[in-house]
């Protein structure tokens, strides 16, 4: 085997390894991912090397060599897909995801050079081929990962459609059909060479946009069903804790009468006692706001019980325009977020949460800050989960938003020093 010949065979599988392992990269790794990969290179280059050389030895129609040429290239599909479930914690929906959309890259950038180096290299040496392609394959990708990959959020549920797998595999076939058959057809046809591979790297192109597209859709979709959900169940939460806080308020007022009376009798620390914890139950808030009052007195006695401090400087009056299902999820998620964040913390003097209002001639803003244990990831303005499935976490915060822009406001979010804040501004109503 030549220089030149190797070079071709190690850009190849390299390219078309790092797509698919440059794609899978969001996904949990297997213990021992290192050895792993390791195996799953060595074994597609091996394969490769083994298929090429039979091919090579082989004495058979030039047909026939197109056809095993074909199953090979499926073969390699086939190894990758395979590589990806062996180093990543995946479903083979994932797998499938991951080589399409690595083999998509390879087959994208390559046929991008080699029209460019018919075109503008045609007699180069293959030292000047490598580097051509080296620079080719560098730009895709970089391009490529940091304006699709990274931000595509696919580290939990993967799209798990038949459609899509029709697709994918549909892709590849013509991808490969045209690599194989097309190409060989069109060999003498220097001008319909260069037709057949840009319309191969176009049908790459398709196809990885095709998976990405559909993965934003069905993300899209998630969220959307995901967010009416929290909104149906912080209605149903709402009109439940107003009743109960309703009932318990009442028969702390009945028990202060009752208690008062009693007091006048028998005047002992004990009944003092009593009158006091009744009042402090028979009115924790009164913010000028029923369904403000019911989410700080629940929210308030879960801070209690978990010995956190809530300092509340809040007027509810200026509230009255929203709805009180979205005061209630708004203040909920807020409050819960933060009483997340300070759980780990030991602290006594950072276990803190502080949340006031202000009412400006342009806008009623809300403030809330807490301490925090760790500093969170920042993506579109809004820190991101900790926890491993981000497809179904980090609602809390989208929640928050959407409420505020509902109403024509604003939320911004910041962490720096250990402290995390939250601003809303909201336009006063009609």
């Amino acid at each position: 085997m030549s220089i030149s010949d190797f070079w071709g065979l190690f850009s190849y599988l390299a390219a078309l390894i790092l797509g698919v392992f440059l794609v899978a990269k969001k996904i949990i790794r297997r213990p021992h991912f290192a050895l792993r990969a390791a195996v799953c290179v060595a074994v597609i280059f091996l394969y490769k090397i083994g298929y090429d050389e039979m091919l090579r030895r082989l004495t058979i129609a030039e047909s026939s060599k197109l056809v095993l040429r074909t199953i090979d290239s499926f073969n390699l599909y086939t190894l990758t897909m395979l590589s990806v479930g062996f180093c990543f914690e995946c479903d083979i929906w994932a797998m499938l995801f991951c080589a399409t959309s690595g083999y998509c890259m390879q087959h994208m950038s390559q046929r991008t050079y080699l029209i460019l180096r018919w075109l503008f290299l045609p007699d180069a040496s293959w030292l000047a081929g490598a580097a051509l392609i080296c620079a080719v394959t560098a730009v895709f990708y970089y391009g490529l990962y940091y304006a699709i990959i990274k931000k595509a959020d696919y580290r939990g549920t993967m799209l798990d459609s038949r459609i899509q797998i029709m697709i994918s595999f549909m892709g590849v076939a013509i991808m490969i059909f045209l690599s194989i058959y097309a190409l060989r057809a069109a060999e003498s046809y220097p001008i319909l060479r260069v037709y057949v591979l840009l319309f191969s790297a176009l049908c790459a192109v398709l196809a990885f946009f095709v998976e990405f597209g559909w993965l934003a859709a069905k993300k899209a979709e998630i969220e959307s069903g995901m967010l009416r959900q929290l909104a149906e169940d912080a209605r149903k939460n709402y009109l439940i804790e107003s009743d109960i806080i309703e009932i318990m308020n009442i028969r702390c007022h009945d028990l202060n009468h009752a208690l008062a009376t009693l007091a006048v009798t028998d005047g002992t620390d004990e009944i003092a006692s009593l009158q006091h914890t009744a009042s402090v139950y028979d009115s924790i808030f009164k913010t000028g706001n029923h369904a403000l009052d019911v989410t700080l007195t629940r929210i308030s006695l879960l801070c209690e019980k978990k010995k956190i401090t809530l300092t509340c400087s809040v007027d509810g009056t200026k509230l009255q325009h929203m709805s009180e299902t979205d005061i209630y999820s708004l203040f909920s998620n807020l409050l819960f977020n933060a009483i997340e964040a300070i759980d780990g913390i030991d602290v006594p003097g950072r276990r803190l949460i502080s949340l006031t209002t202000r009412d400006t001639p342009s806008a009623f803003t809300i403030h809330e800050e807490n301490y925090m244990e760790t500093t969170p990831q920042f993506e579109d303005g809004l820190p991101q989960t900790t926890k491993k499935d981000r497809l179904y976490h980090g609602f809390g915060t989208k929640n928050i938003r959407m409420v505020c822009e509902k109403y024509g406001g604003t939320c911004s979010m910041s962490a720096s020093d250990g402290i995390f804040e939250v601003d809303i501004r909201l336009p006063h109503g009609d």
